[in-house]
This record gives C-alpha cells, sequence and structure tokens, in this order.
C-alpha cells in the first residue's frame, strides 16, 4: 500500500460524515460503563475494610475524567463509522449472493413455464444489474475498508484508555510480526491515534502508586477492559455459531428438498402435469442453497467464533494473573500483554476479513 493512499484514507475519516446521535449515545454508555466501574472499585476496597485515602480517590477519578475527555470522542466517531460501513458492506454482500439465486430462478422460470409473460426475464437483468452497482459502487466508495480502518482505530482508542490510566505508553505499531501493514509509520490509522495519545502524553498526569491505589486500578482494569472484553468475545462465539447454524440449515434443507423434487421427478409421479414444476424446484433449490452456503463462508462465522473462543480464554488467564500482581511492575506487565494480545488479534481479524471483498459470485 503506497503512501498517497495512505494519505487520501486519513483525509477521507477527517471528512467523514458522523451520525452525532449514534456517536453521542455510544460516548454516553462508554463513559457510564467505566465511571461504574471506577465505582466498583473503590467500594470492593472499602469493603474490604481498607481506608482509601481521599488524595488517591480524587487523583484516580481526575484522571479518568481527563482521559474520557481525551479519548472517548475519538473512540465514539470512530465505532459510530466502523458500525455504519460495516452495515452496508454485509447488507450489500448479502444482497449480492441472494439476487444471483433470484436471477437462476427468474430465468428458469422463464424457461420452463410459457403461460409466463416474456417480461419474466427482467428479474435477472435487474438482479444481475443491481448486483454489478452494488459491487462498483460499495468498492468505489470503500466500504469494506473504511469498516475494517474505523473499527482498528476504535479499538485502539478503546485500549488507550486503560494503558492511560495505568500510566503505560500506548502501542503505535503491531507487537511482533504481523501480516497487517501497520508496522509503517505512514499507516494513517496509528498515525492519528499518536497524534491524540500526545495530546495525554503532554498532561503529564500522575498516576497513584500507593498500594491502594494499585488494588483500584487492578479491579478497575479488570472489571472495564479484561472481564468487559471476555464477556464481549463468550457472546460473539453463541452469535457467530447461530449464524453459522441458520445458513447451514437453510442450505442443506433446501438440498435436502431437491433431492426429494429430483427422485419425484424420476419416478414420473404426476406425470407432465407436475414435471415442470419439479425440475424449477431442482435448478431453483440448490441455486438458493449455494447462496446460503456462500454466505457463510463468505462471513466466516464458524471460524471468527473459534477465535473469539481462544481470545476468551486467554483474557480469563489473564484476569487471574492480574489478581495475583501486587506491584506497579506487575500491573503494568499485565496491561502490555493485554494490549499486545488485543492489538494481534485485532490485526490478524483485519487481514482475515480484508480478503472478503465484495465480488461476483463464482
Amino acid at each position: 500500500m503506497n503512501n498517497q493512499e495512505e494519505e487520501l484514507r486519513g483525509i477521507r475519516y477527517k471528512t467523514e460524515q458522523i451520525d452525532e446521535a449514534v456517536a453521542g449515545k455510544t460516548l454516553d454508555n462508554t463513559l457510564s460503563v467505566l465511571r461504574g466501574c471506577l465505582e466498583k472499585s473503590f467500594i470492593s476496597q472499602s469493603e474490604k475494610g481498607i481506608e482509601i485515602p481521599a488524595g488517591a480517590m480524587n487523583a484516580l477519578s481526575a484522571n479518568l475524567k481527563t482521559i474520557c475527555s481525551i479519548f472517548l470522542p475519538h473512540f465514539s466517531n470512530a465505532d459510530s463509522l466502523a458500525l455504519k460501513y460495516q452495515f452496508r458492506y454485509k447488507l450489500g454482500s448479502k444482497l449480492i449472493y441472494l439476487l444471483s439465486a433470484l436471477a437462476v430462478i427468474a430465468v428458469t422460470a422463464q424457461s420452463l413455464f410459457s403461460s409466463l409473460p416474456h417480461e419474466i426475464v427482467l428479474i435477472e437483468i435487474v438482479c444481475i444489474a443491481v448486483i454489478l452497482i452494488i459491487i462498483k459502487y460499495g468498492n468505489s466508495l470503500g466500504w469494506h475498508r473504511r469498516w475494517l480502518d474505523y473499527r482498528m482505530l476504535a479499538e485502539l482508542f478503546r485500549f488507550a484508555v486503560f494503558m492511560a490510566m495505568a500510566g503505560e505508553k500506548a502501542s503505535v505499531n503491531i507487537p511482533g510480526r504481523s501480516l497487517y501493514d501497520a508496522g509503517n509509520k505512514k499507516d494513517w490509522i496509528f498515525a492519528r491515534f499518536s497524534d491524540v495519545w500526545l495530546q495525554w502524553q503532554e498532561l503529564r498526569l500522575t498516576v497513584p502508586g500507593d498500594a491502594t491505589s494499585i488494588e483500584i486500578l487492578k479491579k478497575f482494569i479488570s472489571l472495564a477492559w479484561l472481564e468487559d472484553q471476555r464477556k464481549y468475545h463468550l457472546k460473539n462465539v453463541m452469535r457467530h455459531l447461530q449464524k453459522h447454524k441458520r445458513y447451514s440449515v437453510a442450505g442443506e434443507t433446501l438440498f435436502f428438498l431437491t433431492l426429494i423434487a429430483s427422485v419425484l421427478h424420476y419416478m414420473n409421479i404426476g406425470g407432465h402435469s407436475l414435471g415442470p414444476y419439479l425440475t424449477f424446484l431442482a435448478i431453483s433449490m440448490p441455486a438458493t442453497g449455494s447462496a446460503f452456503s456462500a454466505l457463510r463462508s463468505h462471513f466466516e462465522h464458524n471460524r471468527l467464533a473459534r477465535r473469539s473462543e481462544k481470545m476468551a480464554a486467554y483474557l480469563e488467564e489473564l484476569e487471574s494473573q492480574l489478581v495475583a500482581v501486587d506491584t506497579i511492575d506487575g500491573l503494568l506487565r499485565i496491561v502490555r500483554e493485554a494490549e499486545a494480545l488485543m492489538l494481534n488479534e485485532n490485526s490478524e481479524w483485519y487481514v482475515m476479513i480484508g480478503f472478503r471483498k465484495m465480488e461476483t459470485p463464482a
């Protein structure tokens, strides 16, 4: 990817029209969750009979407020854009495969049933035209690429909240070797993130390092980040497996019905009166079943479910390790491991989904 293209993508992001209602709702909800988690962290220490110094409590609360004011607006904007282009890309992809099946159904009906008007062939023409328009329009506007870019950017701003709360420097590239080409400093996503991160660094806020503050930070990071992401991935497993199953059941059912129609046609049941209808079903149902199978493969539901399953296990292990640490160095080590884990997971997702562009069905 050349530097000029990276610059254009960065400029395009700055000129995006943000849905203020969606972004505002995301901002309010995220801020409410973070405040709630910090409050629960204070309460957990009080329930243990530990007195929290007023200075530490005020410092942590003030830090969270400042951190959220810097990173959350960027997170909510990138998140709302990612959701917008994800919806467009997925809707466009579904229409491509389903309209392909409808085109086959239309031309089959026109060929088998002479009583149908010749204009029925217009359905095939319209379906093919719409498919080509979606592919041309969607790819030229970059629905797929924008979804991936903005989701990656949103996750970087999510990580930044917790890195900043712990007083640790956030990464400005993917740790280690990765197929994702963001190790290049020209990458606009990390360049944009770095600009915002510098705003935080310039404030040079102090992170309390006393034992009580460390325990509070441990609880906050565990609740608001590690546990939150683990629960997300567990839900993701169920969501993707359910979608994979729906596509599989739909495709298998249609192929089973095709078998029945073919057997009935072979046995000449119904004679000439049912023959054309059985032929129509024997052709149209596999076409529709193939569309569902293609969608199942295109969206990688089974593979994404397995990835989330592994991520949930890794995050649970990090949660257990975090409980055992009692020094700021131990806390920072876990925070760095969590960031590296999630960065690599996001970069691998970016590469994997990056191959699934909108194309004409094979």
